[in-house]
């Protein structure tokens, strides 16, 4: 796996909640500054020497390989997907398409200076947080199908469940920032 340059092989014919989610990274995979768009993560789990325990973001990169999604200094920007909890019917009927809705969380990492030289449009003098969560939110509201509920910066918030230390990495400082929007997601299934 090239660290330096990820490349994550997409979900072929998806269905169901992998083929919303498929629509939410090609929407959001228009924004010009966001570098990678990765599909659904799991939590990865290492035990130290002292048996504690490391949760960290990964997607499964092909070959029996993962990646992990912690920020990343290489790439502009990039943004993953975490299921949170469970799917439930919104009303389910045997031997028809039913309609499910799921809370999903997408986290987004940025290095301002590449978002800056990446896309002209982004070239702020300033910590233009603002300027990044107002694009994503736009691009989101474009669909109907994904509910915003909760907007995250907050370093404890943003990578909320796993230990990555952001104070100790010093992440969430300039020109490193961190977004988390949680929402719920509709879609239906295949039959």
């Amino acid at each position: 796996m090239d660290y330096l340059n990820p490349k994550i092989p997409i979900i072929e014919n998806p269905i169901n909640l992998d083929a919303a989610i498929a629509q939410l990274q090609e929407i959001l995979g228009q924004l010009p500054w966001l570098e990678r768009v990765y599909g659904r993560a799991t939590t990865g789990i290492v035990k130290n020497i002292v048996s504690r325990e490391y949760k960290y973001p990964e997607v499964y990169a092909g070959k029996g390989a993962y990646l992990i999604l912690e920020p990343n200094n290489y790439l502009s920007a990039h943004a993953f997907f975490r299921v949170e909890g469970s799917q439930q019917a919104v009303e389910w009927k045997p031997y028809i398409k039913n309609t499910y809705k799921q809370t999903l969380s997408i986290i987004l990492w940025a290095n301002l200076e590449k978002v800056s030289k990446r896309d002209p449009e982004m070239a702020f003098k300033h910590r233009y947080t603002e300027e990044i969560k107002n694009a994503v939110l736009r691009k989101l509201e474009k669909q109907s199908k994904f509910f915003i509920g909760r907007v995250y910066e907050a370093p404890g918030d943003v990578f909320n469940g796993y230990n990555y230390n952001h104070a100790d990495n010093q992440t969430f400082k300039h020109p490193e920032y961190g977004l988390r929007i949680e929402g719920l997601l509709h879609y239906d299934e295949v039959c």
